[in-house]
């Protein structure tokens, strides 16, 4: 197949993506550069090292947050295979989100190493603690990271965030829905199954893959397109998912 991809747009709705996680965000760089300048200003270049490499850190969050936002409203881009339609995603979150910690941990350490020596275990107490959170936070994105998918096949959904993979049968599934501002798509199930794929790294607008997915949980007799790569992409760029 020359083409195995496939886009649809349509005018975006109402809502935001992360917006009040963005702006929390912002609030606390601005906060911890401002200590930071101070820090500088009262000669403890240890402190204002570590405080910049937290504001980095964060920054780096934030950008796993938003890089892909503001692209992916009213759009939906999906791949085609012989195991079914993928949503497709971008790596730059994941990658921030490593970064984030990483950078945290480097910065402690020089700002450990700036520490004056005359200094007192009290004063060396936050760089360390910054160094050592990082730490954790660092494994704890590296430990069992794999690639985040979300994919429609003929017999149900898998979801495969960064540290965990479920799958719900079409005929185990009774909803699909994009979650509280549009932070996650959630699949929900009978019995208070419940399958929930962070969209932090999705090239596509939430509702929009929750509405792809509620087409094929409400016609059973379209499944079969997910084995045909050609007809399952020709409904995408038509936009023949959407409810009437």
């Amino acid at each position: 197949m020359s083409n195995p991809h496939a886009e649809f747009r349509t005018t975006p709705g109402p809502g935001s993506d992360a917006g009040m996680r963005t702006i929390a965000l912002v609030v606390m760089v601005v906060v911890i550069l401002a200590v930071g300048t101070v820090m500088v200003a009262s000669r403890q270049p240890g402190f204002a090292v570590a405080l910049a490499g937290m504001a980095a850190g964060l920054l780096c969050w934030l950008a796993a947050m938003v890089v892909v936002a503001p692209g992916r409203r009213g759009r939906l881009r999906v791949s085609a295979g012989p195991d079914g339609l993928t949503v497709e995603t971008s790596p730059w979150p994941g990658w921030m989100r490593v970064a984030g910690p990483a950078v945290m941990l480097a910065a402690s350490g020089v700002g450990s190493l700036l520490v004056p020596a005359v200094m007192t275990v009290a004063g060396l107490l936050p760089p360390v603690l910054l160094g050592a959170a990082s730490l954790v936070a660092l494994i704890a994105e590296v430990r069992g990271r794999r690639p985040a998918r979300l994919r429609l096949r003929r017999q149900g959904v898998l979801v495969q965030s960064h540290n965990s993979t479920g799958e719900l049968a079409w005929d185990d599934l009774i909803g699909a829905e994009a979650g509280p501002r549009a932070a996650s798509v959630e699949l929900l199930g009978y019995e208070g199954a419940r399958l929930s794929y962070p969209v932090e790294a999705l090239l596509s607008d939430p509702a929009l893959v929750a509405a792809l997915m509620e087409f094929y949980r409400a016609h059973p007799a379209r499944r079969a397109e997910l084995d045909d790569p050609e007809a399952a992409l020709a409904r995408v760029r038509g936009g023949a998912f959407l409810a009437k």
